[in-house]
């Protein structure tokens, strides 16, 4: 097994968890995230 390590900036991330199979449930967290993210990039002027 080939492993590489690398060091990287912190930064700080999101996430939702969703439990179970992909499908309807999975796109439903994903639009979930992206809707927040959005939100929030723009309430506190993130630059991305």
């Amino acid at each position: 097994m080939n492993l590489n390590v690398e060091k990287i900036p912190c930064h700080r991330i999101a996430y939702i968890r969703q439990v179970g199979p992909y499908g309807t449930g999975n796109a439903q967290t994903m639009e979930k995230l992206k809707n927040w993210s959005k939100k929030t990039v723009q309430r506190y002027r993130i630059n991305i």
